[in-house]
């Protein structure tokens, strides 16, 4: 009887370490097929990082819309929209220092109303006071 139990170990040791052999092999080849896959999406990924690339280069060729305001004859529209920008920025300046200062002067109007408010509600708790000691 104890000649079998021992076959009987020694036969589920074996299907174990055959079990854990398989299990080891789907794990390659699955890491292999996810490689694969991650291989591809990377070389799909440069690819499309190299058509974007080529097409921002042909859109930028000489003849290009946006580099003509470069040349000489367009120099006037472009000190035209400098001075409209920087006079826009600083009348934005100049609308948030008087914006600052008006909340300067709102937030301490504020503040002395509630520290007069305080005072008066002192007083007539002293007031009342004095009255009863009076009383």
């Amino acid at each position: 009887m104890a000649e079998s139990d021992q076959a009987n170990v020694k036969i589920r040791k074996a299907r174990k370490k055959y079990r854990c052999l398989e299990d080891q092999k789907s794990n390659n080849k699955s890491q292999k097929a996810s490689s694969i896959k991650r291989v591809t999406h990377n070389q799909t990924r440069r690819n499309r990082k190299e058509e974007l690339f080529q097409s921002v280069v042909e859109q930028s060729e000489p003849g290009d819309k946006n580099r003509k305001f470069f040349q000489p004859e367009h120099q006037p529209t472009l000190l035209d929209i400098e001075r409209q920008v920087t006079s826009k920025q600083m009348i934005s300046k100049r609308t948030q220092t008087i914006m600052a200062k008006l909340l300067k002067v709102i937030t301490r109007t504020y503040i002395t109303e509630i520290d007069f408010s305080a005072t008066n509600i002192q007083d007539e708790q002293n007031g009342e006071a004095h009255r009863k000691k009076i009383w």
